[in-house]
């Protein structure tokens, strides 16, 4: 719930790209019954090699919230938020410094692990990568190397990691000049105000059927707690944290 809540997918894969960073699977399923076609979403748990194991469980378990119908809403809220708010750029910068002296996978996922952007390689068993998807914990955005752009998609990867010959030149866009401090300040202010505005509305201008944005009760402190490298914090539910309610004195017997 905290991950779906606080985090922008744009779509199915990208959403469970995420959640098995936390050894969490979800697929949708199809079929028909008395020729009238159905689409269902299904959880299940994973080992620490990637692995399904256990029972999978139907959406409905968990609610409405976890289902076909409700998961599109919230993808399409996804993209219109990270459009309107340019959640994708910080992301791409750091992509694009990461990428200026790129040696090995590893190496490139450890630089941008320390901008706090997670890298998730898919790759076939013949050992090419046919995918890259970009989890940047700061933005809170989920994004498909594709969708910053062709110069982020896994052809490009593939030919700097593998190929030694690799015109990197051109493969590798440059850097962006730092903004002046004068037009930067500008750019915050416009920012802060614009963040405020949202916060007064109550964050109205999301379609109606998207799951709340917890962004504005303090949703980066509960995921610091997911986010421990060792993970043995305790969860809280973020329901519990901020909407507990106040216990009743119990009177004193005379």
């Amino acid at each position: 719930r905290t991950l779906l809540e606080c985090y922008n997918c744009h779509s199915l894969a990208e959403y469970g790209t995420l959640l098995n960073l936390y050894n969490v699977t979800v697929y949708e399923v199809r079929g028909s019954v008395d020729g009238k076609e159905y689409h269902g979403i299904m959880y299940g748990a994973l080992d620490d090699n990637g692995q399904q194991v256990g029972t999978p469980f139907k959406s409905s378990k968990f609610g409405k919230a976890f289902g076909y119908e409700a998961l599109q809403k919230k993808f399409a809220a996804s993209t219109e938020k990270v459009k309107r708010n340019s959640l994708a750029e910080r992301t791409r910068q750091e992509v694009i410094k990461a990428m200026q002296d790129i040696g090995t996978k590893e190496d490139f996922a450890r630089r941008l692990k320390e901008a706090d952007i997670e890298t998730v390689y898919r790759i076939n068993p013949e050992g090419r990568l046919y995918g890259i998807t970009f989890i940047d914990h700061t933005s809170r955005t989920v994004l498909n190397g594709s969708r910053l752009g062709k110069a982020f998609s896994a052809n490009v990867f593939n030919e700097l990691f593998y190929n030694p010959d690799a015109d990197r030149t051109r493969l590798i866009p440059p850097p962006e000049q730092d903004t002046p401090r004068q037009e930067q300040d500008t750019e915050e202010r416009l920012e802060r105000k614009e963040y405020r505005q949202q916060e007064n509305q109550g964050y109205q201008s999301e379609p109606s059927g998207s799951l709340i944005d917890t962004s504005a009760l303090g949703a980066i402190d509960i995921f610091s707690v997911l986010m421990e490298d060792d993970h043995t914090h305790e969860y809280i539910d973020p329901a519990f944290r901020f909407g507990r309610r106040k216990k009743k004195k119990r009177r004193r017997k005379l």
